[in-house]
């Protein structure tokens, strides 16, 4: 019994040993980006708050709210992190004049920290403009993430934010 045991207690000690040598052999060399993009409609409340002067007959189907969230974490086995987001606000304005109704970002990436967050809820005037136009527009642009791997490899991740674009 004794024997049994003293063999039982080796062989969970060697493979604990083993699992904890290869976890802390790998290296996780992958970004974890979590983007979201969606166009939805105001609702009856919104559509309250939104000046809407100097419109022709206004109406709450004429306006969608884009919201854009990028978040980055687990950058501590990487090097020089990039992410580039396009200005959206100054994508709908160059689009269309009246496009972009008003909107607001922020904007958390600093060098020395392992996460990056990125937001934007932006109003758009969309009367006469389809689903398809709108992802034109989105796709105009991409997010471009990059970084340097713990072994010197040089990675890159575009994404088209038109085509992730969720409506509702």
């Amino acid at each position: 019994m004794k024997g049994l045991l003293n063999k039982t207690l080796i062989i969970f000690l060697t493979t604990m040993i083993f699992l904890s040598l290869s976890a802390c052999g790998k290296k996780n060399n992958e970004l974890t980006v979590a983007i979201t993009a969606e166009i939805i409609s105001v609702t009856g409340q919104q559509f309250q708050g939104i000046g809407t002067s100097g419109i022709k007959d206004p109406a709450r189907e004429d306006f969608k709210i884009f919201t854009f969230k990028l978040d980055e974490e687990n950058s501590k086995n990487i090097k020089n992190r990039r992410i580039i987001v396009p200005d959206f606000k100054k994508i709908f304005e160059d689009t269309k004049d009246d496009l972009y109704w008003f909107g607001n970002s922020y904007i958390r990436d600093n060098g020395n920290e392992n996460t990056a967050e990125y937001l934007y809820e932006i109003t758009l005037y969309t009367r006469g403009l389809d689903e398809d136009f709108l992802r034109k527009i989105l796709n105009s642009n991409e997010v471009i993430i990059s970084w340097l791997t713990e072994d010197g490899q040089q990675k890159e991740k575009r994404i088209k934010v038109g085509d992730l674009a969720v409506f509702k």
